[in-house]
């Protein structure tokens, strides 16, 4: 039996998952993976709940999730951005590639994933559905 605490995603008090659509359990799978990849904690700061780009936004169709980096060496956070975009890969798809002129970003067909607010107290890794597909 292994030793040591178990890698695992938290939330932090208050968020809401109100809807998880097959697109959240998919990003909520990779991220509970990479947190024991990364043998690091994650924690949600945001799901279903908060003020976001409208009531269209992906978080309030449980197709997005925000994930605390702040207090992550860059390092680290790059490896979580690579790590849970790669795990949303479908079998034979391309490498991810980097989501245009967006910094530190990396997207598959189906899935978008950047460090948001890099630098700042909001600092955090934002996964979600491409806008403009279908998963499954």
């Amino acid at each position: 039996m292994p030793n040591g605490p178990i890698p695992v995603v938290r939330v932090k008090l208050g968020v809401q998952f109100t809807t998880i659509a097959p697109a959240g359990f998919a990003i909520l799978g990779a991220l509970h993976t990479a947190a024991r990849m990364l043998l690091c904690d994650l924690t949600i700061t945001s799901a279903c709940d908060g003020a976001h780009s409208g009531p269209d936004d992906p978080h309030h169709r449980g197709e997005a999730y925000d994930v605390r980096t702040r207090g992550l060496a860059p390092v680290v956070q790059d490896a979580l951005l690579a790590t849970v975009i790669a795990l949303l890969r479908e079998p034979g798809e391309p490498p991810a590639a980097r989501a245009g002129a967006i910094p530190r970003s990396l997207e598959t067909a189906r899935f978008f994933a950047f460090i948001e607010d890099a630098g700042t107290d909001n600092e955090h890794l934002h996964v979600q559905r491409r806008r403009g597909t279908v998963y499954p």
